[in-house]
């Protein structure tokens, strides 16, 4: 069968990262029916949103960050409607800012990312954090919590990313995906195919572009 590769640069706390890849799976139903012989293998690399928070720092409330960000203008609050419209048309759903939403860092978050990919689940899980992040407002930034979300994911040993995440195996390739995809200054990215590129919470249209693109090139 021959196969579309795509990676995607993301960060679990990153809404728009919940949209585009919520798009872009919109797009693959839709790009299969064309094309039944393809497959498109995803795969997730790290960026941390808030590269500034250091691991012992104490989660804090998202209202205050956004708050502090952007203050109470009306932009703001027009921003938040829009990514509410465009999360709903592809299926992502997005609660609305609250007082249980918090914000951390992310470096353990993406350190299980790595051990899912290692066992062919990362996309899964993904989508599980995705889910307890931006639907539940949950705090998913502690590793007991990581470990609970893991549980819902069939295929990922909790115990084992338990122990995983305690000796941080997965550390030293989050810091060199971080580090190496600062240089893209934003998420989400996605690299479709050898080299085709799109960036941002794009409409499916976009994505299917770029998947027919991509497919025709080959």
């Amino acid at each position: 069968m021959p196969s579309i590769p795509i990676s995607i640069v993301s960060d679990a706390i990153c809404p728009w990262c919940y949209v585009g890849y919520s798009s872009l799976n919109r797009a693959i139903t839709a790009v299969k029916q064309r094309y039944p012989e393809y497959s498109f293998p995803v795969s997730w690399q790290a960026f941390e949103l808030h590269p500034e928070f250091p691991e012992a720092m104490p989660v804090m409330s998202k209202r205050k960050l956004y708050e502090q960000k952007f203050g109470n203008s009306p932009r703001f609050a027009m921003m938040q409607e829009y990514l509410q419209q465009r999360a709903a048309a592809v299926g992502a759903a997005i609660a609305p800012l609250n007082d249980k939403a918090v914000v951390g860092s992310t470096k353990l978050v993406h350190e299980a990312e790595v051990y899912a990919g290692e066992k062919g689940k990362q996309t899964e899980l993904m989508l599980a954090f995705f889910d307890a992040y931006f639907t539940k407002s949950e705090n998913i930034f502690e590793r007991e919590k990581i470990v609970e979300i893991a549980k819902t994911v069939e295929g990922l040993d909790a115990a084992e990313l338990d122990e995983y995440l305690k000796e941080r195996k997965g550390a030293r390739k989050v810091e060199q995906e971080s580090a190496k995809n600062r240089y893209i200054g934003g998420v989400p990215h996605f690299t479709i195919g050898k080299d085709l590129e799109i960036h941002g919470g794009q409409e499916p249209a976009e994505f299917e572009k770029i998947l027919v693109a991509a497919i025709e090139g080959k």
